[in-house]
């Protein structure tokens, strides 16, 4: 009688440890979650700020792009001197003006790229055409 009793007792034992051992795994991966959780957090904000300021570069590089574009256009058509019979956009001023087009068309795709976004990165999603316009106008 008394064997009956320590073998209910040993495999009532050896379920409650399985239990108790199951319950732990639960509790570590729940830590485990929460520590992966708060890394993503602190990872996305410092993705943020590596956006922003990557957006702040562009913009600015833009602008000095326009501004140095804007001073070769006047520079050259200052320069140039148009032919008395020269239609208008002919000659070198016309060819200046059709240089000072293409670059700002370029300057400008380069300020789109440096879109101001009001979520997080985290939170935002890319289509795959913002995607492929975005890696056109970086090429």
């Amino acid at each position: 009688e008394k064997l009956a009793i320590r073998k209910t007792a040993a495999g009532l034992s050896r379920m409650v440890m399985t239990w108790w051992s199951k319950v732990e795994r639960v509790v570590v991966h729940k830590q485990q979650h929460e520590v992966e959780k708060i890394e993503k957090h602190r990872l996305d904000k410092r993705l943020d700020k590596l956006v922003a300021k990557t957006e702040r570069c562009s913009k600015l590089l833009a602008s000095r792009v326009n501004t140095f574009m804007h001073h070769q256009t006047q520079s050259q058509s200052q320069n140039a001197t148009p032919a008395p019979s020269a239609s208008v956009g002919t000659g070198a001023a016309g060819a200046a003006g059709k240089a000072s087009a293409r670059g700002a068309k370029s300057v400008d795709s380069l300020a789109s790229l440096g879109t101001h976004h009001s979520q997080p990165r985290s939170q935002r999603k890319v289509t795959f055409r913002e995607a492929d316009e975005l890696s056109d106008g970086v090429s």
